[in-house]
């Protein structure tokens, strides 16, 4: 059985397929229509959205195939992809080189019709394929196959929608000058975080966390001084200077003009919360330079 070769440009499609954060995603209405409207127009028993990852071919929705996700070598949709200007359509699986010993093909009730038409994103890369599978040969019509192929452009739409939706959200809970959240998105991520705990029944016990609320001193004569441009620099390098000195998993945040938080997650008690506290106020003590002047600020932080 051999297995399906690589895109040419399978890099930058699989940079595409994840900057999409569909993958491993809950079940979705709004994708879930698609294989059902194959079935109901192609009078085929299986059909599933696929997305062809680096080793697995996941299953956005399916109906009829009762699995999640499958080895990519296994796959269909893998040799789809690589004609992504059409619908590949395997009318007997049986009889084709290219799966006949594959096991899917094999055992009972297993493949013998694959038709799979190339999901595309907006770059033009194949992300995977809507497909649809019958357990007996068949051959459908350049009518059927090109239905088909309206319905895979139906699904590239929803997933070009869901990402639209997903930097608008990003950019709603972004605080635009400094990069790091916004209050909105600051208590969104907080409230998740807690959220989830709380489903695995974790809210008490030890580690716990520690949220340090800080303003910087003397920031009102920087603005004086320096004007606005001064005193966004100085905003800006807070931020940074934060991000740096605060752990990957720690919620970094600009609250408003010159507020930032920082949410520390699973600090074992005070004294953790204290060492935490003292290298930002550390690095924050460390002087600023606006204009080639140097200017010293602080920061308190409760």
């Amino acid at each position: 059985m051999p297995a399906a070769l690589c895109p040419a440009d399978e890099t930058k499609r699989l940079g595409s397929l994840h900057r999409h954060a569909i993958l491993d995603s809950p079940p979705d209405a709004d994708f879930d229509i698609f294989p059902s409207l194959a079935i109901d127009l192609l009078n085929v028993p299986i059909a599933a959205i696929s997305l062809v990852d680096c080793d697995r071919v996941w299953l956005k929705s399916q109906i009829g195939l009762g699995i999640s996700e499958l080895p990519r070598e296994l796959s269909f949709c893998a040799h789809a992809i690589l004609r992504p200007a059409e619908v590949t359509s395997v009318e007997d699986a049986r009889s084709d080189q290219r799966f006949a010993d594959n096991p899917l093909v094999m055992q009972p009730g297993g493949i013998a019709f694959y038709a799979g038409a190339p999901i595309l994103c907006e770059e033009g890369q194949p992300l995977g394929t809507l497909c649809v599978i019958d357990t007996v040969p068949r051959r459908m019509s350049p009518m059927q196959l090109a239905a088909l192929a309206r319905l895979a452009r139906g699904v590239a739409n929803t997933l070009h929608l869901h990402l639209t939706l997903r930097r608008l959200q990003g950019v709603a809970l972004t605080d635009p000058l400094t990069g790091i959240a916004n209050r909105a998105g600051f208590e969104t991520k907080v409230t998740t975080m807690l959220a989830a705990r709380a489903a695995e029944g974790r809210l008490t016990g030890s580690p716990v966390d520690a949220l340090l609320l800080l303003d910087l001193d003397s920031f009102k004569p920087v603005n004086d001084l320096f004007g606005h441009p001064g005193g966004d620099r100085v905003l800006v390098e807070t931020a940074q200077r934060l991000v740096r000195v605060t752990r990957e998993n720690d919620i970094v945040a600009r609250l408003g003009g010159d507020e930032f938080a920082v949410f520390a997650r699973g600090v074992h008690g005070s004294s953790e919360a204290q060492g935490i506290a003292q290298r930002l106020h550390d690095v924050l003590g460390n002087a600023f330079w606006i204009d080639g002047k140097c200017v010293a600020l602080g920061a308190s932080i409760g």
